[in-house]
């Protein structure tokens, strides 16, 4: 249950790590921001299959043991809170699981464009010994997305993983995650974010 519970979270917050961070697309210099990471960032997304709202939100730093400073990732939907950690820099966002081991996603790498694909394993060192994944990602199209916030221009990317339904997620400048899908499975749209000034 404990692995379900931490699988879900962590595909949820990979979706949500995939907005990226402040850094410079090789088009012309053109800034793009997928992942606004300023302190205290909330995105809050309705989950149109459940009918279910969801809060994400950046709340702090901690110290984890090899990445040093990390950004506390809280999702947080029907009254339970759950976290993970962030690590964005310019050259790509890691996910990590806890604060003491060296589980992660690497999750995006910089500069991203319609292409682009790239791969990471996620190693679980845990009583499930076997249980590691190779992970895909693919930048399909920059499409028009509308969703409760309103109407966006986003990058659309998928990730599969043998075993796992493909995710397909939107990406908007400025705003992030907009939109994530898997078929019978979620819908999870923008309904509102805010960002500190």
């Amino acid at each position: 249950m404990k692995r379900s519970i931490i699988t879900l979270v962590a595909i949820f917050a990979l979706s949500f790590i995939l907005l990226s961070s402040d850094c410079e697309e090789e088009n012309g210099g053109v800034a793009t921001n997928y992942f606004p990471h300023a302190d205290q960032t909330t995105w809050v997304f309705d989950e149109v299959i459940e009918d279910e709202t969801i809060t994400m939100k950046l709340n702090g730093t901690e110290n984890h043991a090899t990445a040093g400073e990390v950004q506390v990732l809280e999702m947080t939907t029907g009254g339970e809170t759950f976290y993970t950690y962030i690590k964005a820099t310019d050259n790509g966002v890691t996910m990590y699981f806890d604060l003491t081991t060296d589980d992660r996603w690497e999750i995006l790498q910089y500069p991203i464009k319609v292409g682009d694909t790239w791969h990471w394993d996620i190693t679980y060192n845990d009583e499930n010994p076997g249980n590691d994944e190779e992970w895909h990602a693919e930048v399909l199209a920059e499409e028009n997305v509308s969703v409760p916030a309103g109407e966006f221009t986003a990058l659309k990317i998928t990730l599969s993983s043998a075993g796992y339904v493909d995710e397909t997620f939107w990406f908007a400048s400025g705003t992030g995650w907009v939109r994530d899908y898997a078929e019978g499975y979620y819908d999870r749209q923008l309904r509102s974010f805010n960002q500190p000034s």
